[in-house]
């Protein structure tokens, strides 16, 4: 079978760019992790849950209260499979977090047509010299890019 040549681009990358590797790895741990937790969580409330960790403590990212309160009382019997499981024994604590859905989010800020933050001429003037460091030209572009998004610091103290 012939190798897929973007997946031999992709392992040359991540070899010589040790950061992105480990980033990478993360991710795919993370993905693992959150296979094997979310079987243990209710079929009916699983896709309204993310999972992501912080040491031995499991957070659970909820799209509402309702949810939330439905696995909180849940928690204690979750640990208990947890600890049965070897590559879950680890953790000791469980937190939820409520957080709205993206598209939910987005919308709301969205309706507001709110003005785009401006930059001091002191504060475009230190992104426009970090920008003239940065080898990569399209980088480099949008750093001037926002650079050059300076206020009228008269109209900003009025507030």
């Amino acid at each position: 079978m012939k190798s897929n040549p973007y997946i031999t681009k992709i392992n040359t990358y991540l070899h010589t760019h040790q950061e992105l590797k480990y980033l990478y790895d993360r991710i795919k741990t993370l993905a693992l992790f959150t296979q094997k937790i979310i079987a243990y969580i209710d079929p009916s409330i699983r896709k309204y849950c993310q999972i992501t960790t912080d040491g031995n403590k499991l957070i659970i990212l909820v799209e509402n209260a309702a949810i939330a309160t439905q696995l909180r009382f849940q928690t204690d019997d979750l640990l208990s499979k947890f600890k049965r499981d070897s590559s879950l024994k680890h953790i000791q604590h469980i937190h939820y977090k409520i957080r709205p859905p993206y598209s939910y989010v987005s919308a709301r800020y969205t309706e507001n047509k709110q003005q785009p933050l401006l930059l001091s001429q002191e504060t475009a003037t230190l992104m426009n010299n970090i920008a003239h460091t940065i080898k990569d030209p399209n980088l480099r572009r949008v750093m001037e890019k926002i650079a050059s998004h300076i206020g009228d610091d008269k109209a900003r103290h009025a507030f």
